[in-house]
């Protein structure tokens, strides 16, 4: 299931306090620069679940799993860190793996102090709810980048950089929102 946008001025009416969501708080490139994300998503033909493909963003924070109550209590704590107003750099193809298999192959971001600072502000400001992150992609180990594909299993050596080869590219970015997908308190 593709999560929704919640746009950060609706308010959250919409969530259930005893459902629970996964979340993140999320950067949305401008539509030149998310054309070119699914450009490459459909020119590369990598097997990918659909599911996993989602709206080109950056994360600026994934918030984890929680019941819609305590959701509303974290968006509250991070109103004050939502607003962007830089533009960032995509300087290159990268990917994660386990040394083995490719699991994302994404535009990493070029790390820009206000974007880090961004990023920081926002994990003080979830701290303050007393809550712990559930994430290891946090502060010195942030990893700014914008997907292309996600839950993929890709061999290594069957990555070619020069076939993934672009020029770097100055986006902008067009609003900060949440994503938010319902999930089983069980299996996340």
């Amino acid at each position: 299931m593709q999560p929704v946008l919640i746009e950060i001025d609706s308010g959250t009416g919409n969530i259930d306090d005893t459902s629970w969501y996964q979340s993140a708080l999320v950067l949305l490139p401008d539509a030149y620069f998310a054309a070119r994300v699914i450009e490459f998503r459909e020119t590369k033909k990598i097997p990918a679940p659909p599911e996993f493909q989602l709206q080109p963003h950056l994360t600026v924070l994934f918030l984890g799993n929680h019941r819609g109550s305590t959701l509303k209590k974290i968006y509250a704590s991070l109103r004050p860190e939502l607003y962007f107003t830089f533009p960032l750099v995509a300087d290159e193809i990268a990917f994660f793996s386990d040394g083995y298999n490719i699991s994302n192959i994404h535009f990493k971001v070029k790390q820009e102090d206000a974007l880090l600072r961004k990023h920081l502000q926002a994990v003080q400001a979830y701290n303050k709810t007393s809550l712990p992150l559930q994430t290891r992609f946090h502060s010195a180990d942030f990893k700014p980048h914008v997907t292309i594909f996600d839950q993929i299993c890709l061999p290594e050596k069957a990555f070619s950089r020069s076939e993934w080869a672009f020029s770097p590219v100055v986006f902008n970015i067009e609003r900060a929102v949440y994503f938010l997908k319902p999930v089983s308190p069980f299996t996340g």
